[in-house]
């Protein structure tokens, strides 16, 4: 029979007379009815019949204090977001208290609820901010993966490893998309002093590298017109002890003869190195002064894997990289921007404070407004160092083919006036360069170690084994620093300085998105093989364009491990849909 309604004394109507009202509420939204004060079994069949799938009812009529108590306890129950069915059972196990069983003995006897077998028990959803914000709050499990993935990425070797293989998916994305270009002329040639020109000039021993042979090398590259020209090699010890001790006056007379060429003299910027105990090494004043010529730091970072950039004192930073001066010395003497002042053998004030001087009343700023801001450290990156980080800190971009980056040519063959088309050698070489024509007069010139055994301040520290993407345009073991300094001299000088973000930031944006989906997803009704589908085409698209993004911005963002982090969440829902 249809449940009876009594809404006034002597007045009643049937849930038939009603069910219209009551199919458009549960449209509507309608979930779930109690009636606390009536024989409630007929007006629940009736409820469930119509589609309602959650009804608390009476089985008896009772007291209307009893009604209101239960109510009370009922709401109570449902207010702390516990289901319906929870909520009736605490309701009357209140009745059930001995104080309460005195006043209304057995009334915990008389609620029912009555259930579609397959309804979800209702309960009120928590709301208010604080409420859902603890919905994002990570749970015991995600907690644990999330700290633990948060941890591998601090180390900064573990970041070095997944950053070499990143930037060497980003080499192999642009060979196949064919965004590699090498038509230009680089802007830096480099002159390797190799083991075949160390053998051919018969030097005994290329440590210290003969000053003789560095004479040589300037007088040849002043005949050709070099304009700029750099020496990878700390020359800050006296050669008197060595064969007819004098080598520093020769290497001093030839750099200061390039200097006074009668057509436009040559620039010089020699390396100075600063170890571990706080030593400065530079150039010795017998060969070179800062009154006519550049001096910068040769320090590489992380064993090459970042740019050596400006402090952010800027400018008034007394040491400076050794390749920012290399591309500040192109724009001025090479570009000629502006008529700048030449460096004269018989000056008072350092060349770099002239040259600073000189672009302050030009321009009103300072030389380091002639490249990117990103070739200055910031608050962040500064801040991050305290933390044995590198926020934010530009990287050098190896996917970048060598070609594009610089020319090369062994000394020997700049000595004898022979290119490749001159040379018949079967022993592979490191680096091949055409005729030099008239290229000397658009290029800065660095003469380097060419992978020698015992290249480096100490010996053999000039050798770094190649990243992977260097490895994959060369199928080069060792990367040299002299080719680490062309990289960032190229970096400077185009104002592209890749800006690698942090593993950590990634992780916490990919746990958030985990989250979210796992929010949305725990009540629908998706099914695991198209929610499979969906993440793998939305990590897949993601690293895509996070290629695409580090070739037109210059921004690198890491793929592997925020991607682990989504994965994981929405491994945990599917756990949860495969179980339900």
């Amino acid at each position: 029979s249809w449940g009876e309604l009594s809404i006034a004394p002597g007045m009643a109507i049937f849930i038939k007379e009603i069910s219209e009202s009551l199919q458009q509420a549960k449209k509507q939204g309608l979930q779930f009815a109690i009636f606390n004060s009536c024989s409630g079994i007929s007006i629940a069949e009736s409820l469930i019949n119509l589609g309602l799938s959650q009804v608390a009812v009476m089985r008896e009529p009772i007291n209307n204090k009893v009604a209101q108590e239960f109510l009370a306890q009922f709401i109570r129950s449902l207010t702390e977001y516990k289901d319906v069915h929870q909520s009736l059972l605490d309701a009357s196990q209140f009745l059930k208290q001995q104080e309460k069983q005195l006043t209304y003995p057995s009334a915990y006897f008389i609620p029912s609820l009555f259930c579609h077998p397959e309804a979800d028990l209702f309960r009120i959803k928590p709301f208010g901010f604080w409420e859902h914000l603890k919905q994002w709050l990570p749970k015991k499990r995600e907690a644990i993966a999330l700290s633990a993935l948060i941890l591998i990425s601090l180390p900064l070797s573990v970041q070095g490893w997944l950053l070499d293989r990143r930037v060497l998916l980003q080499s192999i994305y642009r060979q196949l998309t064919s965004q590699v270009s090498t038509d230009e002329t680089p802007p830096i040639l480099l002159v390797e002093i190799d083991n075949e020109s160390i053998t051919k000039a018969e030097i005994s021993d290329p440590v210290p590298m003969d000053r003789n042979y560095l004479a040589s090398l300037v007088d040849k590259l002043s005949q050709l017109d070099a304009k700029v020209i750099g020496i990878d090699y700390l020359l800050d010890r006296s050669h008197k002890d060595r064969a007819d001790g004098k080598s520093d006056q020769n290497l001093a007379s030839s750099i200061k003869k390039a200097i006074e060429r009668k057509s436009e003299g040559t620039w010089f910027v020699f390396v100075e190195y600063l170890n571990d105990r706080g030593e400065l090494f530079e150039v010795m004043p017998e060969i070179a002064s800062l009154k006519w010529s550049l001096q910068g730091d040769m320090s590489l970072l992380n064993q090459g894997k970042y740019m050596n950039i400006i402090s952010i004192k800027g400018a008034e930073s007394k040491s400076l990289p050794f390749a920012y001066l290399l591309a500040l010395s192109y724009q001025l003497k090479i570009e000629k921007i502006h008529n700048y002042p030449q460096p004269k053998l018989d000056s008072k004030q350092d060349f770099l404070n002239q040259l600073s001087d000189y672009i302050n009343k030009e321009t009103g700023g300072n030389h380091t407004d002639l490249f990117s801001s990103a070739s200055r450290t910031n608050w962040l990156t500064d801040m991050s160092y305290l933390l044995s980080q590198m926020w934010l800190h530009p990287i050098i971009d190896f996917s970048l083919s060598p070609k594009q980056v610089y020319n090369c040519i062994p000394a020997w063959k700049l000595l004898e006036n022979l290119d490749d088309s001159q040379v018949n050698s079967q022993q592979k070489q490191r680096c091949n360069n055409p005729s030099l024509s008239e290229k000397l007069k658009h290029q800065v010139v660095l003469i380097i170690p060419g992978a020698y055994s015992k290249a480096g301040v100490t010996e053999g520290n000039d050798n770094i084994n190649s990243p992977l993407a260097f490895k994959h345009w060369t199928k080069q073991d060792i990367l040299t620093g002299g080719e680490i300094h062309a990289y960032m001299f190229h970096h400077f000088l185009n104002k592209r300085l890749v800006i690698p973000i942090p593993d950590l930031w990634m992780i916490l944006i990919a746990a958030l998105l985990g989250k979210g989906i796992t929010l949305i997803l725990v009540d629908s009704s998706v099914k695991p093989g198209w929610l499979i589908v969906g993440i793998t085409s939305t990590t897949a698209v993601y690293g895509l364009v996070s290629l695409q993004l580090y070739i037109g911005t210059a921004l690198l963002l890491p793929w592997f491990l925020p991607s682990v982090t989504l994965w994981f969440y929405i491994l945990m829902i599917l756990r949860r849909k495969i179980h339900e």
